[in-house]
């Protein structure tokens, strides 16, 4: 059996155990967190969740549910016979870990409160877990920056550390953790030898995502445009370097949506959103409903390649994000029709 058609088969076999919405709406219908628990028990996520301590709280499930995605895309990993993608794709996991580590950091926050939102579940899997304790040990960001220097990891952070300490906005740290992952996943894509054309729609829609949001958050959050245009990842897809060096020194947001009207994006966001002050974030959240219907629509094409592979961990990815905020919303008692809001787009289909 082909490294294709084994991993298209678990593809297909966790397809069907995705959650519906109805699924979701029920789940949020829960009257406590150790309801909900109760209730996913008889789901996929049983066995990750069997282990929690009480009290419970919304962190401790997401982190929990978490591991599932892991624990699959590592299955991935070795049913493609180790896809540079999927490869690629695990070292968000790590990133994402070494992005809440730094942050709380450059908030100087204590070891504890750190820890309390880190699972190195992902790093145990690959034997990286030692790095990422050191990293999390330290007791500053330079001492920090230094124990990652030799890593995958390490120009990113020492280029994030150094645009916190200019802007003094930690929120800049997630785009430069961000761009290196999307640099990996990019790198993957290129060196893959099958099914690249499945492969390029899901890879495209990331990369152009990234490169269009980072610029603008970049902006907003107190770099200079030189910097900006720095964080885009080349070779671009759909947008091209002018329109994002454009972006990067647009002076309002009408005139960086005239911009994004360029591209095939145009229409995400209209001049009508550009009095909005939350309009970079409306446009993130277009992006998000644009991948979820792209991992979706990897099960209508060309059956059995990695592209489905690829497409299933984004649809966990989701999942376990519409679960993190029903379990945020029963912890803060929110109704249940506006933590249904908040998942709307989940329910969209392709």
């Amino acid at each position: 059996m082909s490294k294709s058609v084994y991993s298209g088969t678990k593809s297909f076999a966790i397809r069907g155990s995705i959650l519906t919405y109805q699924q979701l709406d029920e789940l949020a219908d829960s009257d406590g967190l150790e309801t909900l628990i109760s209730k996913l028990k008889g789901t996929p996520y049983g066995e990750y969740l069997s282990d929690l301590q009480k009290p419970f709280d919304a962190v401790k499930i997401e982190l929990a549910l978490h591991r599932r995605l892991v624990k699959v895309a590592r299955s991935m990993i070795t049913a493609t016979s180790n896809s540079k993608v999927l490869q690629a794709y695990y070292s968000k996991f790590l990133a994402n870990n070494l992005k809440t580590i730094l942050k709380g950091m450059a908030l100087e926050k204590s070891y504890d409160e750190i820890s309390r939102f880190v699972d190195l579940y992902a790093e145990e899997l690959i034997g990286s877990r030692d790095v990422i304790v050191r990293v999390l040990a330290s007791r500053r960001l330079d001492e920090a920056v230094s124990t990652l220097r030799s890593t995958q990891f390490g120009e990113a952070a020492e280029a994030a550390v150094k645009a916190f300490t200019e802007s003094k906005n930690f929120q800049v740290i997630d785009i430069y953790l961000d761009r290196a992952y999307y640099r990996t996943l990019l790198n993957g894509f290129l060196s893959e030898r099958s099914d690249k054309r499945d492969l390029r729609e899901i890879i495209a829609l990331d990369i152009d995502s990234f490169n269009i949001t980072s610029v603008l958050r970049a902006r907003e959050w107190g770099l200079s445009p030189n910097e900006a245009e720095q964080l885009i990842v080349e070779p671009e897809f759909k947008v091209p370097r002018d329109v994002l060096v454009s972006l990067a020194r647009a002076e309002t947001p009408a005139e960086a949506i005239s911009q994004l009207d360029r591209t095939p994006y145009a229409g995400l966001v209209t001049q009508q959103d550009s009095s909005n002050p939350g309009w970079i974030s409306l446009l993130e959240s277009k992006f998000e409903r644009l991948k979820l219907r792209a991992a979706r629509r990897t099960f209508t094409w060309d059956i059995f390649s990695i592209s489905e592979a690829l497409g299933i961990l984004k649809m966990l990815e989701y999942e376990i994000r519409a679960l993190s905020a029903i379990g945020f919303g029963i912890e803060q008692k929110i109704p249940r029709s506006e933590i249904m809001q908040k998942i709307s787009s989940y329910g969209t289909e392709a």
